[in-house]
């Protein structure tokens, strides 16, 4: 399962900000020539070979290398909630960096991927309304869309007419929000669901999600401007009844969800507003090719991968 992730972020207007990522730390990844992200770790030699990232030697730059292979690790699938990834075991040539030897069993080991910048977000069309936030890949016909969550004021008593008694406003909840969209094979390669070609994908799932960002900043008639973080309270107190004469113009009958209040019992009206960010997550999986190079000839006697054979495995990423 391969997965990009970004996030936009609201206030008043969109803005695209990149994802932060952690520092390198040991096992070493970084990212391939191809695209692929190669993780090492350090340890003894063995069979003649460094184990792990503690030759790093090849020849790339054209310096000597000490011959042998060492051990890595081909990411397939990073999990950042737990900064770890699913991996296929992997000997690579010291002086070549060729796959010399591919472990058909995954496994899952802690790692942080290297600095890099991150993908551009993958909507053609995107919009943004009172009703929430649409993002659109017209080459993949993928549509997802996430809505604005409500977020809750409470204020007790009512702020009417209640002069000099305490009032306790309090920011009852900043909710995440999430909507998705998805499509079941995009044929990148010219394959089909029964006969799959390298560059396929399966399983293509777009994720919004809309999560608080800072505190709610909450403005009221003759108060002022107050900032709550979630869950958080502060205590005023009203100096003149809520009365036509200083702004008070909205009736409680006017207002869903006042019923115990009198009809035409005039209200002071203020609003609240929140920060959300928008992380977008797109996760697919493509069908590739693995190659390496195993030691001895071919069926016919023949060797093509300097002194061994070329193997190819298929899998879907």
């Amino acid at each position: 399962m391969k997965r990009a992730s970004l996030f936009l972020l609201l206030i008043v207007l969109i803005s695209v900000q990149p994802l932060s990522v952690l520092a390198q730390s040991a096992p070493s990844c970084s990212f391939q020539p191809d695209g692929s992200i190669i993780c090492t770790t350090g340890g003894g030699n063995e069979g003649g070979g460094e184990e792990g990232g503690g030759n790093n030697n090849n020849n790339n730059g054209g310096g000597a290398c000490t011959p042998g292979n060492h051990l890595a690790f081909q990411v397939v699938e990073y999990y950042s909630e737990s900064s770890s990834c699913k991996v296929f075991p992997i000997r690579v040539d010291n002086c070549t960096g060729q796959v010399l030897h591919i472990i058909e069993q995954p496994a899952v080991m802690p790692c942080e991927l290297p600095n890099t910048t991150p993908p551009q977000h993958p909507c053609t069309s995107f919009s943004v309304t009172a009703g929430g936030i649409t993002c659109t890949n017209n080459g993949w016909n993928v549509s997802a869309r996430v809505t604005f969550p409500e977020i809750y004021l409470d204020v007790r008593p009512y702020p009417a007419t209640l002069v000099r008694w305490p009032t306790f406003v309090r920011n009852g909840g900043m909710p995440e929000s999430s909507g998705s969209g998805g499509v079941n094979y995009i044929p990148n390669g010219g394959g089909s669901p029964s006969h799959p070609q390298v560059g396929d994908w399966q399983n293509l799932r777009l994720i919004l999600t809309l999560r608080p960002a800072g505190p709610m900043f909450v403005t009221l008639p003759l108060i002022g401007d107050l900032m709550l973080s979630n869950g958080a309270s502060q205590t005023i107190q009203w100096e003149v009844p809520s009365h036509p004469a200083v702004g008070a113009t909205t009736l409680a009958g006017s207002v869903s969800g006042l019923d115990e209040l009198p009809g035409d019992m005039p209200l002071f009206v203020g609003n609240g507003r929140a920060p959300y960010k928008l992380f977008w997550e797109l996760r697919y999986q493509e069908y590739e090719a693995i190659e390496g190079c195993l030691a001895g000839p071919n069926g016919n006697g023949n060797y093509n991968c300097g002194g061994g054979t070329r193997t190819s495995r298929h899998h879907w990423l």
